[in-house]
């Protein structure tokens, strides 16, 4: 099992996006807790979630990480 978090500015279908990178890698969601919060000072909205998967021994999770990120600039992945 690895956890995630995923943290960027909010956009329609990012929630979306991210189901299907993890779709297509074949992992099993155990837990997913997404969150959208405006943030004042900056004037934008935010996405924050975090994400329990089940993987593939074989599956590399820096890569899985790096192919979220890769969905917009200001999009930060940490594996825990």
């Amino acid at each position: 099992m690895v956890n995630l978090e995923i943290d960027c500015k909010d956009r329609p279908g990012l929630t979306r996006d991210i189901n299907n990178i993890l779709l297509n890698l074949d992992l099993v969601v155990d837990n997913m807790e997404c969150n959208r919060m405006h943030v004042s000072s900056i004037g934008e909205a935010v996405f924050s979630a975090k994400l329990a998967l089940l993987m593939a021994e074989n599956t590399d999770s820096k890569m899985l990480a790096e192919e979220i990120e890769s969905l917009a600039d200001e999009v930060r992945v940490n594996i825990l």
